[in-house]
């Protein structure tokens, strides 16, 4: 006779789950989306070290299911592009959500030496582009 599987529920729907797994997919997955959440809610609890990471990673998702152009804005260079913010994730309040923050008018793809130029304000965004400071 074959064993019984151990089952447990779910810790924010109480549905009946797999043991070994604290939520169940949809909860899982809720929990995960950041579109709806705040900057505070999607950064709540981690180390100032990686405290953006998940809204870093949402934005690169953002622009690539855009179709936004992967190449360097500034040069063209296209065998490595970053996805950064024009306007820094930490210049913006708390209560922000993070779609807000990863707006597409916020991203854009540089190569990493403009994104560096850009992270030291070697370069800024203007009414045609980007400029030398």
């Amino acid at each position: 006779m074959p064993k019984r599987a151990k089952s447990t529920r779910c810790i924010t729907c109480q549905e009946p789950i797999r043991w070994g797994y604290r939520r169940c997919k949809t909860c899982h997955e809720a929990q995960r989306r950041l579109d709806q959440k705040t900057l505070l809610e999607a950064t709540l609890g981690r180390k100032d070290a990686i405290r953006y990471t998940g809204v870093r990673s949402h934005a690169r998702k953002v622009y690539a299911e855009s179709g936004g152009p992967k190449q360097c804005a500034v040069c063209g260079y296209f065998k490595h592009v970053e996805i950064c913010h024009i306007r820094d994730i930490s210049t913006f309040p708390l209560e922000t959500l993070v779609i807000e923050v990863n707006a597409l008018a916020n991203l854009v793809a540089l190569c990493p030496n403009h994104h560096r130029e850009l992270d030291h304000d070697l370069i800024q965004m203007g009414l045609t582009g980007f400029e030398p400071v």
